[in-house]
């Protein structure tokens, strides 16, 4: 990983004024965990997710808006069950991901889009 990846990965946490977070760039499995550690987040963004694993979202307990663009490496979505926040959710290309009744426990969520590949 480049250097100002993980230097990026080290500051993602402090910056606890930081409410909606932009990510364009590839996002690996280990800074998609560093992002997770800024729980004071209301918005996420993340165009190129290659996470496979979404059980670290749970900890952003404030998080309203998500964003997982280009997700293919994502396996499963039951993490999302526990984000009661949530009101508004886009995921694409979910190709692993067979099972979307998680979805159904987020009673606050006004808007989904579901795009791509499944």
């Amino acid at each position: 990983m480049r250097r100002e990846k993980q230097e990026w990965m080290g500051t993602l946490p402090r910056l606890g004024g930081v409410r909606y977070l932009w990510v364009e760039s590839k996002v690996t499995q280990e800074f998609f965990d560093s992002v997770c550690s800024m729980r004071g987040l209301e918005g996420l963004s993340l165009h190129w997710n290659q996470a496979r694993d979404l059980r670290r979202l749970v900890q952003m307990e404030h998080l309203r808006h998500l964003h997982l663009g280009i997700s293919s490496a994502v396996v499963s979505i039951e993490p999302l069950q526990r984000m009661k926040m949530l009101i508004t959710f886009s995921i694409s290309n979910l190709r692993k991901v067979r099972d979307l009744t998680p979805l159904g426990e987020l009673k606050q969520l006004e808007e989904l889009r579901v795009d791509g590949g499944m």
